[in-house]
């Protein structure tokens, strides 16, 4: 082919006529089509730059002339005789290759061929010793298979009409009697004998149909319209006009010179169009996907996998045996309530919830290093939610807070919901009252805008010591009334500031994978051993994560802190990750609202309910990724199969945020060369995705899932969990609430319960 910089220059000198029904091969299934995409030279228009396809029969001789007119004499004067003896080897060359092509292993007849070879293997059956040579099958089965393509003879190869040539035609396409079907011309026209022009061909480009060709009165080709619902012109750069959309494929780019002439489009399945034609990424060979045997094998094992881990028996964990079963929260403003007002949980769910003061959150909710309860005395009260100000006031009458939806106050958190579920659900599955069972206090000490830095021991301040303190003064209480206490849920929901420690709002906090993992497990080991010395608990809490996502997802740090949180569930006994934050509803700011906030600790307490029964959790979430050719097939651990495609909250996209159908459903990918999506994502199984690549990767490939760049830090799978939540959406004219809030769809249902899939960046295998 000719070098891009000369394209132009050498298309001028190429000068042939040729037979555009003799050359092979002819494929006829669309596999294979696809497969050889890469060598079929669609023609675009060489000169005038626009995008002109020929038929499937003239593709191997444009290529073939390409070839030859480059390697020919520069000269203009020698162009055309140099071409038409290149173009005469060629042939020559083409027709040794097609003999030896079909001499080994060619059978007498289509049974014969199909009973020698494997499913999915290609055989040849002799041809009529005329004009066909050989034909090429692919089995299906025992009884099926389809034909692929026609090898024609030698004598057919060699009938290539070399008798004429035109000056100021690049290319002529002759039938077999040497009638002209239509002609490009040195200065870009293409001339045919009936227009319009059919556009069957661009099939293998674009992957669906040009709807219509529009010429103008010298057979420039001035426009394409596309069956993906737009149209493009190359005049004054490159300019989309949006059209009725229909379906399908369109360019993913296109790149012109400063004459306006097209000099590159980029399409979806990874080829690309230059004056030369169709240059082919390079594309699996034949029969490189996955079969249907392969995942439903696939399935089965992730299914039983999911289905191991529910059923293992958890043992080394501190249960719920204590007079006073303290519940701790830890983490930023996702947390903590910060801005999700108003409190929603304002009556008592069930007795036996307590509260340490008139709050979950200490009155100094903002700062400091101790845990002052709310309205003062160190006492358990009733366990309800409240809106606070910045001074931990509760603020009782919520409605003039409506008028400024924009204001700092503390409200719902995941605290309040979790902890109701988690108690009621004990009760339940004991088959006492919901009033029966184990009692729990529930403190939240989370501090909004810290890092993990901010917030582990020895910090200047010391926030961990609210932890210290709040467990200390529920000891004391126990210790006054005769009774026990001891920790047996830790929840941490952090991570915001350490993606943003590249922005300075971190306080230099680390974006590290590795080195996050490490200052969490060292945080959370100091508050086991911590908390043991408090109320002499011999066994360890569990630690329950929320994932940070959504809005402060960090691309540039390859979903550090997201994958760190999933990791740190995946490696350790006594850590798991609940759920992630991005499909819940946030305000503006991506902080939640009062349902967000309720909804997101429901399933917490879900997670906590199954673990301290004894069962184990992990989340949804990617278990094994592998590519054949530009094939992904994704294997996902599912609490509740089967998974599919859901909507999570996009607070970001307009003024009233929504529920979006993500077009990559959150993944992406990334190699060597930079970032990409996918151009077809389907689920194949009760645990799979199947996604097909637009090129082959670079270097070693990763695939990102719920990315900001591509995703808004969200993604769209989820599984099929059909636990019935204990909270419902609550919407309120006048209650601190916008009207953005007033979900219709929503309003006084229960919250779904569906598990989300986790966020992160992971390693794609060869297979």
């Amino acid at each position: 082919m000719a070098d891009t910089g000369t394209t132009r220059l050498s298309q001028k000198q190429r000068v042939g006529t040729f037979n555009g029904r003799e050359l092979l091969p002819i494929v006829r299934d669309g596999e294979t089509f696809a497969g050889t995409a890469q060598d079929l030279a669609e023609f675009v228009a060489p000169l005038a730059g626009q995008a002109a396809p020929v038929t499937q029969e003239a593709i191997a001789a444009a290529n073939a002339a390409a070839e030859s007119a480059d390697a020919a004499t520069i000269s203009n004067s020698l162009a055309a005789s140099a071409a038409k003896s290149a173009e005469s080897s060629a042939a020559a060359a083409q027709a040794a290759s097609v003999a030896a092509l079909i001499q080994p292993g060619v059978y007498a007849d289509e049974p014969t061929g199909r009973a020698a070879v494997a499913d999915g293997q290609a055989f040849k059956v002799q041809g009529d010793g005329d004009k066909i040579a050989a034909l090429e099958y692919r089995r299906i089965d025992a009884s099926h298979s389809v034909l692929i393509a026609e090898y024609p003879s030698a004598q057919i190869a060699l009938a290539v009409d070399m008798s004429y040539v035109d000056p100021d035609t690049a290319f002529r396409r002759v039938d077999e009697d040497g009638y002209v079907l239509d002609e490009v011309k040195a200065n870009g026209a293409w001339r045919t004998v009936n227009w319009p022009i059919g556009t069957r061909a661009w099939r293998a480009i674009f992957g669906t149909e040009v709807t219509r060709i529009v010429v103008d009165e010298e057979n420039f080709i001035s426009s394409l319209e596309m069956d993906g619902g737009v149209m493009f012109r190359p005049e004054g750069g490159t300019r989309w006009i949006e059209w009725p959309a229909i379906a399908g494929s369109i360019p993913t780019g296109v790149s012109m010179d400063m004459d306006g002439f097209i000099v590159r489009m980029d399409m979806p399945d990874g080829t690309f169009l230059t004056p030369r034609g169709v240059i082919g990424a390079e594309l699996p060979p034949s029969g490189a996907v996955y079969t249907r045997a392969e995942i439903d094998a696939r399935n089965a094992e992730n299914l039983t996998y999911s289905q191991a881990i529910k059923s293992r028996l958890m043992t080394n964990f501190q249960r719920p045996v204590f007079d006073y079963n303290i519940l701790i929260t830890y983490g930023q403003s996702l947390c903590n309530g910060y801005r999700a007002f108003p409190g929603l949980s304002t009556v008592l769910r069930a007795a036996g919830l307590f509260m340490l003061g008139g709050s979950i959150r200490p009155a100094n909710v903002a700062s400091g290093t101790q845990f002052i309860p709310t309205g003062g005395a160190s006492e358990l009260k009733p366990l309800q939610s409240c809106t606070q100000d910045s001074n931990g006031q509760i603020i009782e009458d919520v409605s003039p807070l409506t008028s400024q939806l924009g204001g700092v106050w503390w409200g719902e958190s995941l605290s309040e919901s979790e902890a109701a579920f988690l108690k009621i659900m004990m009760a339940r599955a004991a088959n006492q009252s919901d009033d029966a069972g184990p009692q729990f206090v529930v403190v939240n000490c989370g501090v909004d805008g810290k890092s993990v830095e901010d917030l582990s021991k020895g910090a200047n301040p010391n926030l961990y010591d609210r932890i210290v303190d709040a467990v200390s003064q529920i000891k004391a209480i126990a210790t006054a009334q005769g009774k026990t206490c001891g920790v047996t849920l830790f929840t941490y929901n952090q991570g915001e500031w350490n993606y943003y420690g590249a922005n300075g709002f971190g306080n230099g906090a680390t974006q590290d994978r590795a080195a996050y993992k490490t200052l969490l497990l060292r945080l959370i080991s100091d508050a086991q051993s911590d908390i043991a010395a408090i109320t002499g608990q011999k066994l360890p809490f569990i630690t329950l994560l929320g994932q940070t996502g959504a809005g402060f997802t960090r691309d540039e740090t390859n979903l550090s802190i997201g994958t760190a949180q999933l990791e740190l569930s995946q490696e350790n006994e006594n850590i798991r990750l609940a759920c992630p934050e991005y499909p819940y509803p946030v305000k503006p700011d991506w902080h939640f609202t009062a349902n967000g906030a309720r909804w997101f600790g429901c399933h917490f307490g879900e997670v906590a309910f199954r673990m301290l029964r004894g069962e184990d959790w992990q989340p949804l979430s990617l278990r094994k990724a592998t590519r054949r050719g530009r094939t992904v097939l994704l294997d996902f651990t599912v609490p509740a199969p089967p998974i599919k495609f859901g909507l999570p909250f996009y607070a970001e996209l307009n003024s009233t945020g929504t529920f979006v159908d993500l077009p990559n459903k959150g993944f992406s990918f990334i190699d060597s060369i930079g970032a990409f999506t996918a151009t077809d994502i389907e689920i194949v199984s009760e645990t799979q995705v199947l996604l097909t690549l637009p090129r082959n990767p670079n270097g070693s490939l990763m695939i990102r899932i719920a990315d900001a760049a591509n995703n808004f830090g969200r993604a769209s799978l989820q599984d099929s969990n059909d636990l019935h939540a204990l909270e419902s959406y609550y919407y309120a004219d006048n209650h601190a609430m916008g009207p953005t809030e007033n979900i219709a769809s929503l309003l006084g249902h229960p919250y779904p319960m569906n598990h989300w899939v986790a966020a992160g960046q992971f390693v794609v295998t060869s297979d």
